[in-house]
C-alpha cells in the first residue's frame, strides 16, 4: 500500500485559541477548562512549572465557525485525504462537497 503524507504547516502569527481539558504527561496534573493557542501541541503544565501540559481531549474549533457534517450520519469528525474526506464514524467518502485545496 503505498501512502503519501502531506506536511500542513499553520499560519504565521496564529492568534487563534482552542478550549478543553489538559492532562500534564510528567505529574498528572488536569485543567478541566483551559483555553490554548492553537498550533503548539505541549504546554506549562500550571503544577509542575514544565512544557509537558497536553490536550486531553480532540481540538475543536472555536465556537460559531461552521464545520462541515457528514450527510449520511451527522457526525464532524473526519480523515483528511488528498481529494476527499472519510467520516470517522460510518466511511462515507465525501468528494463533492469537499472544499480542499488541489
Amino acid at each position: 500500500m503505498n501512502s503519501t503524507v502531506v506536511q500542513f504547516r499553520p499560519r504565521e502569527a496564529d492568534d487563534r485559541q482552542t478550549r478543553g481539558p489538559l492532562i500534564c504527561e510528567l505529574c498528572d496534573h488536569r485543567e478541566h477548562d483551559a483555553v490554548v493557542p492553537c498550533g503548539r501541541k505541549h504546554f506549562e503544565c500550571a503544577n509542575c512549572g514544565r512544557m509537558s501540559a497536553v490536550r486531553a481531549g480532540p481540538v475543536l474549533p472555536e465556537d460559531g465557525v461552521v464545520r462541515q457534517s457528514c450527510a449520511t450520519c451527522g457526525d464532524q469528525s473526519f480523515a483528511v485525504m488528498l481529494d476527499a474526506l472519510m467520516c470517522s464514524s460510518c466511511g462515507t467518502i465525501h468528494k463533492e462537497d469537499w472544499q480542499g485545496a488541489a
